[in-house]
């Protein structure tokens, strides 16, 4: 992904180290983190790259390596860039709630237009 989708891939790290990437609309009124959407979005764009780059990964599959992977980062990096706890951390029905809105919400035609940008903006 980092070769071909160079501002996704920035835009996704920047999500899963406790930012918001490139992401203005994750941003609360106060300028603070919206966690639950900031965990929504970036759950469903690696369920995304789960299908896009995973060689014949099936739905399920799918399912699992985005939620492994948002908890590793989560875990290993415990706090958003504002400060606060992740929500992620808090409790594992949150966890199966998030992941389960993220994938229905999946939109495999924004996901495209999310690994083809090319700037910023």
């Amino acid at each position: 992904m980092k070769s071909d989708a160079t501002v996704a891939f920035k835009c996704l790290m920047g999500r899963l180290r406790g930012g918001t990437g490139f992401k203005d609309r994750l941003r609360l009124p106060n300028g603070g983190i919206d966690r639950s959407k900031t965990d929504l979005v970036t759950i469903s764009d690696l369920f995304g790259v789960m299908f896009q780059y995973g060689d014949g990964v099936d739905e399920q599959r799918a399912r699992e390596l985005a939620y492994a992977v948002y908890s590793d980062y989560c875990n290993e990096q415990g706090w958003m860039k504002d400060g606060r706890p992740r929500k992620w951390n808090r409790d594992e029905a949150y966890r199966r709630k998030t992941i389960e809105a993220s994938v229905e919400c999946f939109d495999k035609k924004q996901f495209s237009r999310f690994l083809n940008k090319k700037r910023v903006g």
